[in-house]
């Protein structure tokens, strides 16, 4: 292990590549790119889960009940895991106009991806006052 400040921050030892078998997956990164946006635009139920990349509950998809985090997190709240600190929710101090701005985020890159193709379009910054 890795550690720092009490949590293993190690994720694979260079040895240890090959010994993993390769993705089944034959999807482009296209495709994966838009498989995120519209997953996290639209279909993660963030009222009652978790983001993690390390507490995936074996014979499932992945989810991860919020009520199972160390932090305590309210409906409204998201919860993001730090993979580095555990304790950690980034996304704890996120105001609701901020997670609407996301969503919005997401939801306008895949649509635009899926309707123009255009990557650019996709993800240019547009600054609104009412966010700073």
């Amino acid at each position: 292990p890795v550690l720092i400040e009490g949590w293993d921050t190690k994720f694979l030892d260079p040895e240890e590549i090959d010994k993993i078998s390769p993705s089944s997956n034959q999807e482009t990164v296209s495709q994966l790119i838009l498989g995120f946006l519209r997953y996290f635009g639209w279909e993660f139920d963030w009222q009652n889960l978790a983001v993690s990349i390390g507490r995936k509950q074996a014979g499932t998809q992945g989810d991860v009940p919020k009520s199972t985090m160390p932090m305590i997190s309210g409906t409204d709240q998201w919860y993001v895991e730090d993979p580095f600190d555990l304790r950690h929710n980034l996304a704890g101090m996120c105001s609701p106009a901020g997670k609407a701005r996301v969503i919005g985020a997401l939801r306008t890159a895949y649509t635009n991806l899926c309707h123009t193709g255009d990557w650019l379009r996709s993800i240019t910054f547009v600054a609104h006052s009412g966010y700073w």
